[in-house]
């Protein structure tokens, strides 16, 4: 029996070790840790805030410019232009998207001085000429000076000023 008792002796001590210092399932005498929070993506896709770009309120990404081919500079995979409740321009804007129903960022995009935002980014969630049929789509809020707005409705297509979403008579507002 004594022999026994000896074997097992260095069993405990070992083991008692590892509870005190923080091995298995201890703690070392301090709280658990809380839950992993990790904070969100920077912004996949920005658009120049610098200077102002030209043509605002025009669809760029119909109109034979921003397109595949076209004569403007990069192919916008979403693009638009914010206004202010006067009919001004408002450039210190930011159009976020958010892959739909979910608190996901995909996009953060700021306007310009024209009132713009545009990136040549993908983005995730929106359709891309000569991409896959079948988009997630976004839910998209606009942060402007004066607060923000939902826009109501599923997106899944980039190009904002178009004449079925934002044209001349529905602008996007930001205050």
């Amino acid at each position: 029996m004594q022999h026994k008792f000896n074997a097992i002796i260095p069993i405990l001590i070992l083991t008692s070790s590892l509870f005190a210092c923080g091995g298995v399932g201890g703690g070392g005498g301090s709280a658990p840790p809380g839950p992993i929070t990790t904070p969100p993506p920077p912004p996949v896709a920005i658009s120049n805030p610098v200077g102002g770009s030209h043509n605002a309120g025009m669809d760029c990404m119909s109109s034979g410019c921003h397109v595949q081919g076209g004569a403007g500079t990069g192919v916008f995979t979403s693009a638009g232009t914010v206004y202010r409740s006067s009919g001004a321009v408002q450039p210190n804007a930011t159009v976020v998207l958010y892959l739909h129903a979910t608190n996901t960022i995909v996009a953060s995009l700021e306007t310009d001085a024209s009132g713009n935002f545009y990136t040549t980014d993908a983005v995730d969630g929106l359709f891309v000429e000569g991409g896959p049929r079948f988009v997630t789509g976004v839910d998209v809020e606009v942060r402007g000076p004066g607060g923000d707005r939902i826009m109501n409705g599923l997106i899944t297509a980039g190009s904002c000023n178009t004449g079925g979403c934002h044209d001349s008579g529905r602008k996007i507002i930001a205050n």
